[in-house]
């Protein structure tokens, strides 16, 4: 699955909540959601979706160090000021 430049994610999906929209943009990876709550009212985390929740925010992390030139440095004498 590709990495998506923008991810929503529901903290927490409750028992009465229709899921089907939900459960839509999870299938395609744009949607996480961290907790869903049983018919009991107990809270249960989703290990899948906070997995890829952190895996995304790796990327953009990396991506955002990429861009800023952290990862990559010339370091030529020649360039330095020999003053």
């Amino acid at each position: 699955m590709a990495v998506a430049f923008g991810m929503g994610v529901v903290c927490l999906q409750q028992a009465n909540q229709p899921a089907k929209a939900i459960d839509e943009f999870r299938q395609t990876g744009r949607v996480v959601v961290l907790f869903k709550e049983d018919g009991e009212g107990e809270l249960l985390p989703n290990a899948t979706d906070i997995f890829h929740l952190v895996n995304f925010l790796a990327a953009v992390q990396l991506r955002a160090a990429l861009r800023a030139g952290e990862l990559m440095q010339i370091n030529l004498p020649l360039l330095q000021d020999q003053s």
